[in-house]
């Protein structure tokens, strides 16, 4: 090949590369401006549950981001009301004064609280009032209880934990708990702690049962799915989307698949009662 060959050869590849570089830069931009993205934001209660499923649903939808934020269920249906999410979520139903009639609100699974003690204490049952009160320290001793005469040691989960959120939001609202109350950074450790003291009690989330301690029935009610599932144990929470009824394709999607049988599945391995 002569010299002057060889130039044209090698000016023909070098304009080829320029015209490559510059050819993935563009599909790289539109890549970028092709992307989709949900934000789902509310109850704190519910985010591990909701982050999770956007997971696996990002898996399905590569060329999508999903944020899932959470913090508080009144502040998320605010942002959805005002379109800067796509998702909120809900530890509750809408009420009335909330709803609205763009408003389309899905459940997408339960689960209920265990308030959990040694298994050696002989108390059967408390009311929701009777919990409140020993949360908050206003009942101290278990002899208020028809238990044994000595002081009621106190744990609870920490500032966080999808237990405690569901106990502040369901049971507690507006009432501090009690400054005695021992913070536990896991459920295990919490199960541990009150396994090995006769007086303990604390609150920890129904699939985190592991028989080291006794969950005593609220309202005459023992925590299972079947009781969770018709709503008859008080400290039950609902898992609800909601979407506007202008919202996006991808928002209902992702509704679809939480109520889907792959869905279902992967929230009741999380230890939510399925509702589908």
């Amino acid at each position: 090949m002569n010299r002057r060959r060889v130039l044209i050869v090698l000016g023909a590849v070098g304009t080829a590369g320029l015209a490559g570089v510059a050819g993935y830069e563009y599909w790289a931009y539109r890549q970028m401006t092709l992307r989709r993205n949900l934000l789902i934001a509310g109850s704190r209660a519910a985010e591990e549950f909701v982050q999770a499923a956007a997971k696996e649903f990002a898996r399905e939808n590569p060329d999508m981001d999903i944020v899932v934020e959470g913090g508080n269920a009144t502040a998320g249906l605010l942002a959805l009301k005002r379109d800067s999410i796509s998702l909120a979520i809900m530890s509750r139903d809408l009420t009335t004064a909330e709803d609205r009639p763009n408003l389309h609100s899905t459940l997408i699974g339960m689960e209920g609280v265990a308030i959990v003690m040694h298994p050696s204490m002989p108390v059967e049952a408390m009311t929701a009032g009777q919990v409140r009160g020993v949360l908050a320290g206003d009942i101290t001793n278990w002899s208020e209880l028809n238990g044994p005469d000595g002081a009621i040691v106190l744990f609870g989960r920490s500032q966080g934990s999808s237990a405690r959120a569901t106990i502040e939001e369901v049971l507690m609202r507006n009432t501090a708990f009690a400054r005695s109350m021992r913070i536990m950074e896991s459920a295990k450790s919490l199960n541990k702690a009150v396994a090995s003291d006769p007086m303990g009690l604390g609150f920890i989330n129904g699939r985190n049962l592991d028989g080291t301690t006794q969950a005593v029935a609220i309202e005459g009610y023992d925590i299972n799915e079947k009781n969770v599932l018709l709503r008859r144990y008080p400290l039950t929470r609902d898992l609800y989307l909601v979407m506007n009824s202008e919202g996006s394709d991808d928002a209902s999607r992702f509704i679809k698949y939480c109520v889907s049988r792959n869905g279902q599945k992967l929230l009741a391995s999380l230890g939510l009662t399925m509702v589908r």
